[in-house]
């Protein structure tokens, strides 16, 4: 968009990095996860959150997931990157990915093969 001459940057997009382990013996685990979640993110140019936790991929009461899904929901968010996706949930992957047909709100990247 152009205002007085002066042009504006397009807005980046809002996008929320989602990291998880299920034990804390996985902490480290979870730190490179989540740094490499970052480099795609910051190669694309993307401002994003990053939410991450420690917890069962079958709980499907976790803080993080119910924090992305209302912000989804809100409008804040226009992506969710994983790095898997049994990061995300266990089981019933497929009907994120139904969901999502429509929308491209989720992405899931097998980053550690992106490049390397």
């Amino acid at each position: 968009m152009k205002l007085l001459g002066i042009l504006e940057e397009k807005p980046k997009p809002k996008v929320v990095l989602y990291a998880r382990v299920s034990t804390n013996k996985q902490e480290e685990y979870l730190k490179n996860q989540i740094r490499r979640l970052e480099e795609y993110a910051n190669s694309k140019g993307w401002q994003y959150e990053v939410i991450s936790e420690i917890a069962s991929g079958v709980n499907e009461n976790r803080r993080g997931l119910l924090k992305f899904l209302n912000k989804i929901k809100r409008g804040e968010v226009e992506k969710v990157v994983i790095e898997y996706p049994d990061r995300l949930v266990r089981f019933g992957f497929k009907y994120f990915k139904y969901l999502n047909s429509n929308s491209n709100i989720f992405r899931s990247k097998n980053l550690r093969t992106k490049g390397r």
